[in-house]
């Protein structure tokens, strides 16, 4: 019939319509995954030329390029945003920070049964420190003045002597 007809095209229309705004939707969200990563890849590129610019050994520069990619495409669990602190008295991001840290320190089998007052005194005298893959974050013979928490990533130890072997096989070991 007449109306039959007249539903089937008006339900044509709005599926259409809906289907153009989805994909319309879905691309921006495409674009602007696109524009993340180019900002990124802008970003390391500036690194380097600068390095290059400045005759920084390549060794250094694979380094730095890993650790500011891995910097721009994850986020530190433990840090706690330069926004917020802009935001915030520093009374009041300091105990945030410690509250976040102090998190942190509660999936740890040490700190899992302590008092909280002790977790938070213990989070405050906390620094994060960001390792990109390749990198030293203590080496044999150093003094120790501290204990190194590992959030996410894996490591690997050596002791002197021990080879290495070429860069290949320690991005293999070195695993984020």
């Amino acid at each position: 019939t007449v109306w039959e007809e007249v539903l089937g095209m008006l339900f044509a229309v709005t599926a259409a319509a809906v289907f153009s705004m989805l994909a319309a939707s879905l691309s921006g969200l495409v674009a602007s995954g696109a524009l993340a990563t180019e900002e990124r890849n802008s970003k390391i590129f500036g690194l380097l030329a600068y390095m290059r610019r400045r005759s920084v050994p390549k060794d250094l520069q694979v380094r730095a390029r890993r650790y500011a990619r891995y910097m721009l495409e994850h986020n530190n669990s433990t840090a706690v945003s330069s926004e917020l602190s802009e935001l915030l008295s520093p009374q009041l991001f300091a105990e945030v920070t410690a509250s976040v840290r102090g998190n942190v320190l509660r999936r740890f089998y040490l700190f899992r049964r302590s008092p909280k007052d002790f977790v938070f005194r213990v989070s405050q005298l906390l620094e994060t420190q960001v390792h990109a893959m390749g990198d030293f974050v203590v080496e044999e013979g150093d003094a120790a003045f501290g204990m190194h928490f590992l959030i996410t990533g894996s490591c690997c130890a050596y002791r002197t002597g021990d080879v290495l072997g070429d860069e290949d096989q320690r991005d293999q070991s070195y695993t984020r």
